[in-house]
């Protein structure tokens, strides 16, 4: 949620639209947005990463409707703050709006999880009812296709990761890594390296990438710094990886678990 508050700050903030290309501000900014690019991604892994289990779980409407509610909550809060301090900046359709977050897409995340949310339970018995080859291939199959393909293509309507359809892909991803052991090998400190190896590598094509084109396919400076480039999408996966290796002291997974709870609601007030 520190890496989505980042990109919001310097993408709507305005931060790397005021910066020159080919200062140190410049580059400083994208190395902070290539960095935290991949915060979207991993939301989306842990989601199948936690979300999967062995044993069906019956699941639980109300957690959605929570989370409903919060966007409801915060949504109104927020418009009534800006109704007293810029009158002229809330109209009647933005107070009708807000009830309607999902219909309206007034949070594109939250858009999206809901349809994820109740296709879970199918998802989890499918990847129940494959074997680990099975679902190593389909994991293979979701990183050509939809990663290195489609990141360069743009045919397969992902919208560079901002649908619900990348969320499934990501969910998919996450719950192959835990049923499969995918990485159990690799310890925390190899993959922090590799997640820097990885963010290096974006940021130095995005300040002196050029565009190159094959055949009518082409790659330009932006093609890395997206949710569905290869470098994120294994960033995210070394993010999974390395923290699912650490062990906490019992106190402090309380903390984080209370902590853990506000983060939704960190997104919605910015």
């Amino acid at each position: 949620m520190f890496f989505v508050i980042i990109l919001h700050c310097l993408g709507k903030g305005g931060v790397l639209d005021a910066a020159k290309q080919g200062t140190v501000q410049y580059s400083s900014a994208w190395f902070l947005e290539t960095f935290a690019y991949c915060a979207v991604n991993i939301f989306g892994m842990i989601s199948g990463y936690v979300g999967y289990s062995e044993t069906p779980k019956r699941t639980k409407y109300s957690n959605w409707i929570l989370m409903w509610l919060q966007v409801v909550f915060y949504g109104a809060v927020t418009t009534v703050i800006f109704q007293l301090i810029m009158p002229d900046a809330v109209t009647k359709k933005d107070l009708f709006e807000m009830f309607l977050p999902v219909s309206k897409e007034l949070y594109w995340y939250f858009t999206a999880y809901t349809a994820l949310f109740f296709l879970m339970p199918l998802l989890n018995a499918a990847i129940r009812g494959c074997t680990e080859k099975q679902l190593k291939q389909m994991l293979i199959i979701i990183l050509v296709v939809f990663v290195f393909y489609d990141n360069v293509t743009r045919k397969f309507g992902m919208e560079a990761g901002y649908t619900c359809l990348w969320l499934i892909l990501l969910y998919l991803i996450g719950a192959i890594m835990k049923k499969c052991r995918i990485g159990e090998k690799i310890k925390p400190i190899p993959a922090l390296l590799g997640i820097l190896a990885l963010v290096v590598v974006s940021w130095l094509w995005r300040l002196y990438g050029r565009e190159i084109k094959i055949l009518g396919v082409g790659v330009n400076a932006k093609t890395l710094v997206a949710y569905t480039s290869p470098t994120i999408v294994f960033a995210a996966m070394l993010y999974i990886i390395g923290f699912s290796k650490i062990s906490f002291p019992r106190w402090s997974e309380k903390v984080i678990a209370f902590m853990a709870k506000g983060a939704f609601a960190v997104y919605l007030l910015n």
